[in-house]
């Protein structure tokens, strides 16, 4: 599964949709109930208790409390998770990663400018990311997507 994920244009892109919308229930605070091909009514099956077999590569604010809530939650859901700080995100393709995430807290702004940690792609760059938040959304609006700030 790992390698149809890693080498499939549409498997990378599930992947990536799949951990969104994890942390979009997360940020939510909506209860995950079961995740996978597990059932809600199975919910304390041990089927529901397998964690989906991703590596995850999680660039945040490291020491704050927003990156401890959602390694926390990466760790319980997902094979594979690695973090750092968003500063140590290169632009390049993370090696032995099926997404990557960017995030940061919402008080980005709140940093002097000439301290903001700032990202930058390679050319080619193609390895799945799902951004977070403010910083999220300025990755976005910087790349020309849509869910960038309009």
């Amino acid at each position: 599964m790992k390698q149809i994920l890693r080498r499939s244009t549409v498997g990378r892109l599930l992947a990536a949709v799949v951990v969104a919308a994890l942390c979009i229930a997360n940020s939510l605070a909506i209860p995950v109930l079961a995740v996978g091909p597990a059932r809600a009514a199975d919910a304390n099956s041990a089927a529901a208790q397998e964690k989906i077999k991703l590596e995850i590569a999680y660039f945040g604010h490291s020491g704050s409390a927003r990156e401890k809530v959602f390694v926390g939650f990466l760790r319980k859901h997902f094979a594979g998770v690695r973090q750092a700080d968003l500063t140590a995100f290169a632009g390049k393709r993370v090696p032995d990663a099926d997404v990557v995430i960017l995030d940061y807290d919402g008080d980005y702004f709140r940093i002097p400018s000439d301290k903001r940690p700032l990202v930058s792609f390679q050319a080619g760059y193609d390895q799945p990311i799902v951004t977070l938040g403010v910083f999220g959304a300025m990755v976005s609006q910087f790349r020309g997507l849509k869910t960038g700030y309009l």
